[in-house]
């Protein structure tokens, strides 16, 4: 089996889910920037190159390790409900059972803009209309379509022909196919604009009145005060030990807890210490349902309903679950949506980032003037439960961003993928920290995941071993089962590694 080569530097390096967003990362760095400026311009590309996965009108999270602290700062900028999306509001409009999967009544406030500029302002060293200007110019002067890019646009063709803002931004500037160029003048006003006023530019003024009006005449309620309210949050990141290395994620409203509860779990099976890595298919389909469990009772937006995240991640709550019940009609929802990406710079800051519309295109509505494509967040919501629509409420997200420290030895792993992220970072973590795999190795090794009830798929190349009572779907490799990126720092020396499963290459300085 054949991997993408690592780019390998005593500098810094990008791995991202594209070749230019990573590319114009690498510029920033040589330019004098840190991991944070790198990351932000590679951000801000990644919403221009590959708009369907996680664009302006999307949510972004961030974990990022300071090199001089030795400590992990964590960024929430997830949006909220708007004021008047209510639980009898949407049953009025027919969804008796569920949120709807699209359209004005999935949208939440964007929190990326503000998110990623947040992120800059504290940590940042550049100016930032230096980490966005190259973006802007991406749009004006265009860019060769990547392949995925390409088939996203064929795949939702009618969605986006039923909406004419996504018609005249994206199909009426379609590419033919991979490597013919695209321009986004739209996005480049929307970047424009918000280099000159920051997210205000966003949020307030022009802008937001333009996504206002267009989300409400499709039937939305979104308000502009909705839009002034957004504010993103630096929390505390959740973490726990895994085999002699502290493993952090994002906390609720994320589920990223649910990837630490799958390792507490895999840990308290005995694991951690085993020779074969990762267990038996139908062992972690077990594991995986027990922690799932979890996640659609306890985690929810921290300041509507409070869980207790150190005794769910403890070990003693990992041995009770082990003995629990098990339950099997849980559906676990894959997904094609998100971008991840990772950066490191020459003294060892490290940012792990993943930004998203939940899927392809998110709620289907682009605003034709300012070239945004909205989310479809809301989606995330329920209609009862600890995770119910209630306005103002973030949703539960399936976005998160893991970080890995031992010693001197930093790593950052993620990848797309929806409600399957935690069992995909399971196996990532898995790979790397008990079956010894290398970076890359760990990155595109073949995967496997739970799909809730009796439901296995795994790609060709996984030892499927004895299963008596899961159904196994095999699809070939590389398949979707989400794209994986990772850059590791040790003893001075980065590795950056992207899966053979996306379009992107690990770039990074010349040392």
């Amino acid at each position: 089996m054949a991997f993408k080569v690592p780019f390998i530097s005593r500098k810094g390096v990008v791995a991202s889910e594209h070749y230019l967003s990573s590319k114009l990362g690498v510029d920033v760095l040589d330019s004098g920037g840190n991991a944070v400026d790198a990351a932000v311009a590679t951000s801000f590309a990644l919403s221009v190159v590959s708009p369907h996965m996680g664009g302006l009108g999307g949510d972004f999270f961030a974990l990022y390790y300071k090199e001089d602290k030795d400590e992990v700062h964590c960024l929430n900028a997830s949006g909220f409900a708007p004021r008047r999306l209510t639980i009898d509001y949407v049953m009025s409009r027919g969804y008796k059972d569920e949120m709807p999967s699209r359209g004005p009544l999935s949208i939440t406030v964007p929190g990326y803009v503000h998110g990623v500029f947040e992120l800059h302002k504290r940590f940042g060293k550049k100016e930032f209309s230096r980490v966005i200007s190259p973006s802007i110019n991406l749009c004006y002067d265009g860019f060769p379509a990547s392949q995925r890019f390409c088939w996203a646009i064929n795949k939702d063709h009618e969605l986006l022909e039923s909406d004419e803002g996504s018609r005249t931004v994206f199909l009426e500037r379609k590419p033919k196919s991979e490597g013919s160029i695209v321009k986004f003048p739209s996005i480049a006003k929307t970047l424009s604009i918000i280099k000159e006023h920051g997210p205000l530019g966003f949020y307030e003024g022009e802008v937001c009145r333009g996504i206002v009006d267009y989300v409400n005449s499709k039937g939305g309620v979104l308000d502009e005060d909705d839009m002034r309210g957004y504010r993103p949050e630096w929390v505390t990141p959740l973490n726990i030990s895994y085999n002699d290395y502290l493993v952090y994620e994002i906390p609720p409203n994320s589920m990223g807890a649910i990837t630490l509860l799958l390792l507490n779990l895999l840990k308290e099976a005995g694991f951690d210490k085993a020779k074969k890595h990762p267990p038996n298919p139908e062992v972690f389909a077990e594991l995986s349902n027990k922690a799932y469990r979890i996640k659609d009772e306890y985690l929810s937006d921290p300041r509507f309903v409070s869980s207790d995240m150190k005794k769910l991640l403890s070990q003693g709550f990992a041995q009770e679950l082990l003995k629990s019940k098990q339950e099997n009609q849980m559906h676990v929802e894959k997904g094609s949506d998100t971008t991840y990406f990772a950066v490191a710079d020459k003294e060892g800051n490290v940012v792990s980032g993943i930004q998203s519309l939940f899927t392809n295109f998110g709620s289907g509505l682009t605003v034709p003037e300012f070239g945004i494509t909205l989310n479809c967040r809301a989606r995330g919501f329920k209609l009862k439960g600890a995770n119910r629509l209630e306005p103002r409420k973030r949703p539960l997200h399936t976005l998160s961003a893991t970080i890995l420290i031992k010693d001197d030895e930093i790593l950052a792993l993620g990848a797309s993928g929806a409600e399957y992220r935690p069992q995909i970072y399971a196996q990532l973590i898995t790979n790397y920290v008990d079956s010894k795999f290398d970076l890359a190795k760990a990155i595109e090794s073949p995967r496997y995941v739970w799909e809730g009830g009796k439901r296995i798929v795994a790609e060709e190349g996984v030892d499927i071993g004895l299963i008596n009572d899961y159904e196994v779907r095999k699809i070939p490799y590389p398949g979707r089962l989400g794209v994986a990126q990772g850059i590791l720092v040790k003893n001075g020396v980065k590795w950056a590694s992207c899966d053979i499963r996306g379009d992107g290459i690990p770039i990074g300085q010349a040392t």
